[in-house]
């Protein structure tokens, strides 16, 4: 039932990022310190749910804050993308990739895509790495994707994650 309520989101997520808060104010430079020390503190830690949590809040940070870097997030995010045992984990950190953007970021998440030993992974990996600009690579895996040519992916049928 988690890895169903994970997936849901996850595929949520991928939909389309919330626009900025008008109201929300801009952080200083000691907010945006602690963040990142906390941030990495987080992923470093044993629990999968302050992981997960953590990985949904630079999701979020994207968002609604585009003033934080989030480039000191991207080896620790990396690391659960290539290590983490659970599948749901691997997909949750490769769309925290694609938020936090840049070339490493990217270059995971598409050796993800050819290499994961998870059709499921790989697979999530591939539409990421496809939908992350307009000059997409194609692989291997999209094959069995079914992703249309127009770059739309069909919705999800909830039964396959069950």
């Amino acid at each position: 039932m988690k890895t169903l309520t994970l997936i849901l989101s996850l595929l949520l997520l991928m939909c389309g990022q919330l626009p900025a808060q008008p109201g929300t104010s801009r952080l200083n430079e000691q907010q945006i310190a602690l963040l990142a020390t906390n941030v990495t503190r987080n992923l470093a830690l044993d629990s999968d749910e302050i992981k997960a949590n953590t990985l949904q809040l630079l999701i979020d940070l994207d968002a609604t804050h585009p003033e934080v870097e989030l480039d000191f997030a991207v080896i620790p995010v990396m690391r659960i993308l290539k290590r983490h045992t659970e599948e749901g984990m691997r997909v949750l950190a490769a769309v925290a990739l694609q938020h936090i953007g840049g070339e490493r970021a990217r270059f995971a998440v598409e050796r993800r895509a050819e290499y994961d030993a998870s059709a499921f992974v790989a697979r999530n990996c591939a539409r990421i790495a496809v939908f992350w600009d307009t000059e997409s690579t194609v692989y291997p895996v999209l094959a069995q994707a079914d992703t249309p040519s127009d770059g739309h992916s069909p919705a999800p049928d909830p039964a396959a994650f069950e």
